[in-house]
């Protein structure tokens, strides 16, 4: 079965729950280690999370995307791999693609069925924003 993940905000990284209730960590980022400015893209340790609130993982477990500081994140766990799909990290309302959209203080974010489309709730924006994956 899959595990289920946790954005552990004030610890930079993301942790997963097994069955038994094992905690482990999603090797990505550097774990009580703070960031640069808003957080690096990267692979494995090299990557950086600003702080990750809220996430929500596709259907195969392979795929992570969450709510970190003002952008939204793609993990690949099979690659270990960070990656910005959203946001520039600064505060603010834009509409726009990849980086050229800003959030202010986004706080949950939900997947479609089919992981086709992924909802963000963008909190100081004070709307539900859509991000188109397919």
């Amino acid at each position: 079965s899959l595990p289920t993940f946790v954005a552990d905000t004030l610890n930079f990284c993301i942790r997963t729950l097994d069955s038994s209730g094992a905690v482990g960590t999603v090797p990505v980022g550097t774990p009580g280690w703070p960031p640069d400015q808003f957080g690096n893209d990267g692979v494995g340790s090299s990557a950086q999370f600003d702080h990750p609130v809220a996430l929500a993982a596709t259907s195969d477990g392979g795929t992570i995307y969450i709510a970190d500081g003002n952008r939204i994140r793609r993990v690949d766990l099979g690659r270990s791999e960070l990656t910005t799909i959203a946001g520039s990290g600064a505060a603010g309302y834009s509409e726009g693609v990849g980086t050229w959209a800003e959030f202010s203080r986004p706080m949950g974010v939900a997947l479609s069925e089919g992981n086709a489309t992924l909802f963000v709730a963008d909190f100081h924006g004070h709307r539900i924003r859509r991000i188109s994956l397919a």
